[in-house]
Order: structure tokens, then sequence, then C-alpha cells
């Protein structure tokens, strides 16, 4: 665990907890229910979830395109997430559970997640519209939350084949380690219908990246610490 990552998250909630969040979440209630408890509620509050800062890690940042849902009253890190008493498509919970089952008892839970589009709600990706000045304005805000990481050259995930590709385009290489393009969790095709092909794909494509090599070794040993709160019954 980065030592540093009390003030790292303090500072990352005040600056951008609107519109990021972390790769950590409540245990789904069952099996037979993946897209359940998906709700921060509690989850992000050490006072009720005392392993928070032991799950956390700085050197891997996943990255979503845009934010989707038009809703002012979300609590921090919701994004990724969902939230108790805001009405939340089932489809957009149960294609962010998928996340959760991809990297659950995996090295990259705990990452950083934020959109490389920031504060521009609209839930097709094809008509997300961004002037170049506009954009540029975007890396400058997700070269500022690297900065608050204290990481240098973290392993970046992108969620599809457009933020891959602005990543690319945009950043520089000696920014991170790898840059790895992964299918979007909203994708149902090639067998990422089902929570258990949607993990297999993404873990081979990490796995099959060029060099690819094991996060617990790049960064700090791996060791994931489950999160106490009870599913939530509903």
């Amino acid at each position: 665990m980065n030592k540093d990552i009390q003030s790292i998250f303090k500072e990352l909630k005040a600056e951008y907890g609107q519109v990021a969040s972390w790769a950590i979440w409540k245990p789904a209630i069952s099996e037979a229910q993946p897209a359940s408890n998906m709700d921060v509620d509690g989850l992000f509050d050490a006072a009720t979830n005392p392993q928070l800062f032991s799950q956390l890690r700085t050197d891997v940042v996943m990255v979503g395109y845009n934010f989707s849902i038009p809703v002012k009253t979300f609590p921090a890190f919701h994004n990724f997430h969902s939230c108790a008493d805001i009405n939340i498509h089932p489809a957009t919970i149960r294609n962010a559970s998928k996340l959760r089952f991809a990297f659950l008892e995996t090295p990259y839970w705990g990452a950083y997640m934020t959109d490389i589009i920031k504060n521009y709600v609209e839930a097709k990706s094809n008509n997300v519209k961004v002037k170049p000045a506009d954009l540029d304005e975007h890396f400058k805000a997700f070269r500022k939350e690297l900065a608050i990481l204290k990481v240098e050259k973290p392993l970046i995930i992108a969620f599809g084949g457009k933020v891959y590709e602005l990543l690319e385009m945009h950043l520089k290489k000696e920014e991170y380690s790898r840059l790895v393009k992964v299918t979007h969790y909203a994708h149902y095709g090639a067998g990422c219908a089902t929570h258990v092909g949607y993990r297999s794909k993404v873990l081979l494509q990490l796995a099959e990246s060029p060099s690819a090599q094991p996060v617990a070794q790049a960064g700090r040993a791996y060791r994931r610490a489950p999160c106490i709160l009870p599913p939530t019954q509903k």
C-alpha cells in the first residue's frame, strides 16, 4: 500500500470525487445475483470500511470514456458503481458489475478509475463530440489525477477502442509503463455477455498485451483485503 494513500485519497475525493472512483466494490449478495449490492454507500468511508485504504493501489489506472447518467446528487466516487435511492437503469448497473466480477481476486482490484472525458453526460459514446481545445483540458485534468496519485509510470487500462486511441494519441510513452486496451464492459459480443465471459476476455487481454508482466511485481505485493461491509438486502 502506498504510504501516502490516505492523503492521496482525500485530495482525489475533493478534486475528482464526482467523476472518478476506485476498483473496489461490496460483495454481491449471491452468485445468482452478480449485479446486486453495487452501491457505494459506506464503501469509501474508513469508519464503516476499515480495510478501505489497504485495498487501494495507485500504480494501476482504469479509464472509461465519459459519464452517462445526469444526476447531481451522487455521493463521492460513485462512478462505475451505483447509489442507493437513485434510479439507475438496471442495464447500467449490470454492466458495471461485470467490472467487479472481472477484477475480483486479481492484482487489478483497488485500481484508480476515471473517465477521460469529464462532465460530459451522454449515454451513447458515438454522440460525444469534443473540440480539440476541450480535449486538451480533459487531458490536463487526467495528468493532474496522475500527479496526485504520485506514480510516474502506471499501468493504464483503457475500456474500449475509443479511449485507447485517445490515450495512445495524447499521452507520451514515458507517462505510463503499459497502455492496454480491454473490451468495454458494456460490450456483449465475443462471449462478453456474461460476467464469466467478460472476466475471461479481459484477463486474457491483460496477460497477452505487449510487455505484460505480473502487476504484483511491478508494484506492491498483491494482497486483497476484502470489504467487510455486509451485502444489502433489498
